[in-house]
């Protein structure tokens, strides 16, 4: 899991500061670009909900707290993101102000989508459900969170500064930065376990199948070919300043999938072994 997570911020970072790529700071957060992303996000988070509980009588409240955890850890907003912003900018207070309301809209998604999931057992109820879903968080919620936010963050103007540290990033931010990767590396385990063996019998396809649920859960699926409408650079400049967040998920989640069908080959043999010496 550690090297799963350090070899795929590496690709971001070589992106980044080797190859001089821009960061895509102009990608929409509202709008209807935004929402064809919002839609593979919510999209990707109704599949997983109804994988992971599939023939579990849990709780609302259980698959609620579970889901919005998993979620929050794998799009790096529960401590990754504050941390950070902290570390960038040294403003800590502002940085976990200003994270707080990343959760609330995460929130609020992953709430509808437990509380519509189980209902949703065709592929178009699936998809319909989620540009429904969509729709409210993209011109609903997130902007009423957003005039909340702006509201309430105004008052601490004054705790916020821009970047101390800039690319290229010295140790004292690359450290952290390795260090607080972990957070997705760990949701990417905990879903691959959950899920596993309730996709595909055929096992590229069952592969394929979580790599592209974990990026278009993370977002990085479609969001490459979205900035090229955004970015006022060139088309192919576009896609690869946002294709580095792409690349950083596939790596992550498929060295995940290596790593599993490794571990499930040698579990029998380990267990042989420990019956084996238990025997002796």
């Amino acid at each position: 899991m550690l090297l799963a997570g350090f070899l795929a911020l590496s690709v971001h970072s070589f992106m980044l500061e080797t190859l001089n790529l821009p960061y895509p700071d102009k990608f929409p957060r509202f709008g209807p670009h935004a929402f064809v992303n919002s839609a593979c996000i919510t999209l990707g988070l109704v599949y997983l909900h109804n994988l992971w509980f599939r023939g579990k009588t849990k709780t609302w409240p259980i698959r609620f707290i579970t889901l919005f955890i998993t979620y929050a850890m794998l799009r790096e907003i529960l401590f990754r993101l504050p941390i950070m912003d902290g570390v960038c900018t040294t403003a800590w207070v502002f940085s976990v102000l200003e994270n707080i309301w990343r959760l609330a809209n995460a929130f609020i998604l992953c709430a509808l989508v437990v509380l519509f999931s189980p209902r949703l057992t065709t592929l178009p109820r699936k998809i319909l459900a989620s540009l429904i879903l969509a729709a409210i968080v993209s011109f609903l919620t997130e902007p009423a969170v957003d005039r909340l936010s702006s509201n309430m963050l105004d008052h601490f103007s004054s705790l916020s500064h821009a970047d101390v540290y800039t690319v290229p990033y010295g140790w004292n931010v690359q450290i952290p930065a390795y260090l607080t990767f972990v957070e997705p590396a760990i949701a990417c385990f905990v879903i691959i376990y959950n899920v596993w063996n309730k996709l595909s019998s055929r096992p590229w396809i069952r592969s394929l199948q979580f790599i592209v649920l974990i990026m278009a859960i993370r977002g990085v699926l479609l969001s490459p070919f979205i900035n090229v409408f955004y970015a006022g650079r060139p088309p192919l400049t576009a896609i690869a300043s946002t294709g580095q967040f792409s690349l950083e998920g596939l790596t992550l989640a498929a060295l995940t999938v290596a790593t599993f069908i490794w571990a499930r080959q040698r579990a029998p043999l380990i267990k042989a072994d420990a019956t084996h010496l238990q025997t002796k």
